[in-house]
């Protein structure tokens, strides 16, 4: 992600009007998060992850993913899952469920979904 340099977040891209471009924001780092190496090596845990869970298989591309969960009250189990290829990131959360391996499907069909945009 931005090779571990944390970008300032923009809410507007570029402003168009009449085929012009009126307004492009830059990009403005903040800070370094993180070396190369280190993301390398996170991006390699999070691609087996991602194997695990049938996101990579043929047709996804490189999909690179980390679920997670949290024991609430009540019983109630609340799962996550995060992840990114090469154009986009992700982020699913379920309440109340069953465990992060009911984010698998889901998981998959945005992926899918995602891939055939371009």
């Amino acid at each position: 992600a931005n090779d571990g340099v944390m970008l300032q977040p923009q809410i507007v891209k570029s402003i168009q009007s009449d085929g012009r471009t009126l307004y492009r924001s830059s990009k403005n780092s903040l800070s370094t998060t993180t070396t190369h190496r280190v993301n390398e090596k996170l991006k390699e845990y999070m691609h087996s992850a991602a194997l695990e869970y049938g996101l990579s298989e043929s047709g996804y591309g490189m999909v690179y993913a980390k679920t997670g969960t949290a024991e609430c009250t009540n019983n109630r189990i609340h799962s996550y899952m995060m992840g990114f290829t090469d154009r986009y990131s992700f982020c699913i959360s379920a309440n109340n469920n069953n465990g992060s391996a009911e984010l698998y499907g889901i998981a998959q069909r945005l992926v899918r979904y995602l891939n055939n945009l371009y």
